[in-house]
């Protein structure tokens, strides 16, 4: 697999995913600025896209969050292989990584963002990419991982605006998750 036609197809999705959102909240996404003030974070995740990575295609889980890990006989279990492909498994890394900044009710769907997020979260994070550094057979960039943890937010953004866009104080949300971008 081409790591060129994954990240456009990956820039592709995410750009349609912020047409979308943009119909509805004029400003949102492009409120994080890169390189002037003309620049959306479009125009920044293209730039930044990886090149020449040494990072193996392998196989990526592609919604690896922590609610689908279970224990199972004192044993890590994986669940929910729906979006299971062969990629980059720094998107699974990210993925992770954006999730331990939400809290999802698994029943209401409702997402929120942890409250004392900054310090317990990238206390938790640190620990996790640095265990995953330890076991990787590459160099993991923290560009590299950086990039594709842009894309897991404005993922992020896109699923909490289709379920909760009419819940009170779904502005002042969106406004914190985009601030994750920078």
């Amino acid at each position: 697999m081409s790591y060129r036609l994954e990240i456009a197809d990956a820039l592709s999705r995410r750009h349609t995913k912020q047409f979308l959102y943009a119909e509805v909240h004029p400003g949102g996404l492009h409120r994080s600025r890169a390189t002037g003030p003309d620049s959306p974070i479009a125009t920044r995740l293209s730039e930044e896209a990886p090149s020449g990575t040494t990072v193996p295609a392998s196989l990526v889980h592609g919604d690896f969050i922590p609610k689908n890990l279970e224990v199972h006989q004192g044993r890590l279990v994986i669940c929910d292989f729906d979006d299971f492909v062969l990629g980059d498994p720094l998107q699974d890394v990210a993925r992770f990584l954006v999730d331990l900044y939400f809290l999802e009710d698994r029943d209401s769907h409702l997402v929120t963002l942890r409250p004392n997020a900054p310090r317990i979260v990238e206390s938790m994070a640190r620990v996790f990419t640095e265990a995953y550094r330890s076991r990787a057979r590459w160099k993991v960039s923290e560009d590299h991982l950086r990039w594709h943890w842009r894309l897991q937010v404005i993922d992020k953004i896109h699923y909490y605006h289709k379920r909760q866009h009419l819940r009170p104080g779904f502005e002042h949300d969106v406004g914190e998750m985009v601030a994750l971008l920078d």
